[in-house]
């Protein structure tokens, strides 16, 4: 099987993909856009052929692909197959071109079909079946942190309306919105107004109201943490929990609420998101459609928003989270064939090693002579043993343990 990366494929647990032509020019120029569009100008003399149909849905009155004619459907569909068979075939030939030309001296028959083809097609009919098999959501859990939520970004919005003396928003027939807290423009203007220092200036000319700036703020305006708490706030509700369906609409239009649908089958509700194998600059992989690779992990709220994500069946499934220590560096000094002699993969294959710590050993202290400082300290009758430059706690704070005086009081 052909596929173009459209998406639509990965829809069937049946699928199987043989080759990709959007991941087959990423290998080959991770640095280019390698949609079908670019791919059709760069390798084949049909480039442009979508342009009867982006003519029809760029019509005001576009909302679905059966509204457009079926001759330009037809023909685009034509084109389509065509254009991917040749843009597959010339890929391949740069492909084999480039491994001819460029033979990898280090690694023998590591070629970039060889990558193509153990690597990338495996991982792109991997994350088809988890395309299609989707993303189990607690649609109650959703519906009843949405309601808290909007309820806590009303609660801060007036609280900082009452710090700053603003219009609140007004419940009820004839009520106003109030301040608009989530434009930043708005906000930028207001904390100039009030006298708060400036901390740069974007491109209209307003406050910055950035992390960086409400951290500094944060010093000196007590309202600078409201500010930040309510832009978290914010971005859970508008990107992850999402909005109620309005207007007769069967889903929402914001957040996870867009994505998520129905199954009969089982009675569970699902998001499909759309993955991207290997296809970021760096060989990892995207995610979008929700993205599912960017779950936010800290405060209370974000681990309510992770609690929404559930199993098929609790009485069957469990949801477990692994973590791995530098997987890629390790996996690395595998493939390394003189790593018995390299100190660092040593390191690297030992599961209990401290990485960091060994990096630093071996960059500024192997073969060199320092003096270390040991401190001695005896307390209801233990004996503890820290380093000069050690920071412990004691009734004064946290300070060097070669600072430490007799008077001072370890709290252990």
């Amino acid at each position: 099987l052909f596929c173009s990366h459209c998406g639509g494929c990965a829809r069937s647990i049946d699928c199987r993909i043989d080759e990709d032509v959007v991941i087959l020019g990423h290998v080959l120029d991770e640095e280019r856009s390698n949609s079908l569009k670019t791919l059709a100008y760069l390798y084949t003399q049909y480039g442009g052929y979508e342009r009867a149909l982006d003519k029809e849905k760029e019509e005001d009155d576009f909302d679905n692909y059966l509204n457009i004619p079926e001759k330009v459907l037809r023909e685009y569909a034509i084109m389509d197959a065509i254009v991917t068979r040749k843009v597959w075939e010339n890929l391949m030939n740069h492909m084999r071109y480039l491994d001819k030309k460029y033979p990898n001296d280090k690694f023998d028959g590591n070629t970039l079909e060889k990558y193509y083809y153990f690597r990338n097609i495996p991982a792109t009919n991997m994350y088809s079946k988890m395309e299609y098999t989707g993303v189990c959501v607690n649609k109650d859990k959703l519906d009843d942190l949405r309601v808290r939520i909007n309820e806590e970004i009303d609660n801060v919005k007036n609280r900082l309306a009452d710090a700053f003396g603003v219009a609140k928003k007004v419940s009820g027939f004839g009520g106003g919105e109030g301040f608009d807290w989530s434009s930043k423009q708005s906000v930028g203007k207001l904390l100039e107004e009030r006298g708060w220092e400036c901390l740069g200036r974007n491109l209209a000319n307003t406050y910055k109201v950035g992390d960086d700036q409400m951290q500094r703020w944060a010093r000196v305006h007590p309202e600078a943490k409201d500010l930040s708490y309510l832009s978290s706030l914010l971005t859970l509700s508008n990107g992850f929990v999402g909005d109620n369906p309005i207007g007769g609409l069967e889903y929402g239009t914001k957040g996870w609420s867009q994505y998520i649908r129905y199954h009969e089958e089982d009675g569970t509700y699902r998001m499909h998101c759309n993955f991207k194998p290997m296809m970021a600059d760096s060989g990892r992989s995207k995610c979008d459609s929700p993205n599912m690779q960017n779950v936010p992990t800290h405060s209370k709220w974000a681990e309510e928003v992770k609690k929404c994500v559930c199993t098929p069946n609790d009485d069957d499934y469990l949801i477990a989270t692994q973590d791995y220590s530098a997987l890629q560096t390790r996996l690395a000094s595998v493939d390394i064939p003189s790593y018995e002699n390299d100190p660092l993969c040593h390191v690297l294959n030992d599961v209990n090693a401290d990485l960091h710590s060994a990096t630093a050993y071996l960059s500024f202290y192997k073969g060199k002579e320092v003096e270390v400082m040991e401190v001695e300290v005896e307390q209801d009758g233990k004996t503890y043993h820290f380093l000069g430059g050690e920071m412990v706690k004691t009734q004064r704070g946290k300070i060097p343990a070669k600072d430490l005086e007799e008077t001072d009081t370890l709290i252990v």
